[in-house]
């Protein structure tokens, strides 16, 4: 599943979502992509926690209000 920008504006402070992965590279990268959200969009006022489950290959993300 591509995660992007506009999924993550989708999660409530407080709440979590989670996102299937295609591959263990693609892990990683949503994981990236949460952990530099606030930086380059500080209009949201969030950030983002991130668990990865790699036997299942899911990204967990909880939103956390800044």
């Amino acid at each position: 599943m591509k995660v992007g920008i506009e999924q993550l504006k989708k999660i409530k402070p407080g709440t979590k979502m989670i996102f299937p992965a295609d591959n263990p590279r693609e892990l990683n990268n949503i994981r990236v992509i949460c952990s530099y959200t606030h930086l380059c969009h500080p209009e949201f006022g969030l950030k983002f926690k991130t668990s990865i489950d790699r036997k299942n290959m899911t990204v967990t993300v909880e939103a956390i209000k800044d």
